[in-house]
């Protein structure tokens, strides 16, 4: 099972967590690009090819603000993650750190941050060491493949959570009376 920073993969593919692949995919982190470029394939071209360069995640207090820079997967015209396809992730074994590693379901929001900061701080070295990362990053923000819709796609990522909330609570008393119907009719079963 991949491990990164000391987390394990997440293996669930429920549509709580499938979703982000379609609104916001999710960044890389350095160790990432080892998986994911083919040996022998030109870093920047590949990364023209597939990522863009994201302002990143900003830290927001009253002294300053302070931008990660992160590199995240194409979409395609209609916002999905370009690896997604036919509702399937194609590099689902190499998948980015965020894709692999969020669970929307199963992990509580000290955890999520948790990873997130992981992810940060990877990046961030990455940066001040000046390592491929950040070449790539440039690169692609110089050439001007940037992802600069993340509020937007944020917004979107939390109606559809709503929505998906909404159908698994239908589905869940439709169930119970489901359920309970049928306990009635054995009630009623065992009376005679």
């Amino acid at each position: 099972m991949r491990q990164e920073f000391g987390f394990v993969r997440n293996t669930c593919s429920c549509r709580k967590c499938s979703v982000f692949c379609e609104f916001i995919p999710g960044f890389l982190v350095p160790s990432d690009l080892d998986r994911l470029i083919p040996s022998g394939d030109d870093p920047l071209l590949w990364a023209e090819q597939y990522l863009l360069a994201s302002p990143g995640f900003q830290i927001k207090t009253p002294q300053f603000t302070l931008s990660i820079p992160s590199l995240v997967p194409r979409r395609k015209g209609n916002g999905h993650c370009h690896w997604l396809q036919d509702g399937r992730c194609t590099i689902h074994e190499n998948s980015p750190y965020a894709c692999a590693f969020h669970n929307q379901c199963r992990q509580t929001d000290a955890q999520a941050e948790r990873i997130g900061i992981a992810g940060r701080e990877a990046r961030a070295k990455a940066f001040e060491e000046d390592g491929q990362y950040a070449q790539i990053w440039r690169h692609l923000w110089e050439k001007g493949l940037r992802e600069l819709t993340s509020t937007e796609s944020m917004r979107r990522v939390r109606e559809a959570l709503v929505g998906i909330t909404r159908a698994e609570e239908r589905i869940e008393r439709a169930d119970e009376r489901k359920k309970r119907r049928k306990e009635k009719k054995a009630e009623r079963r065992r009376r005679k």
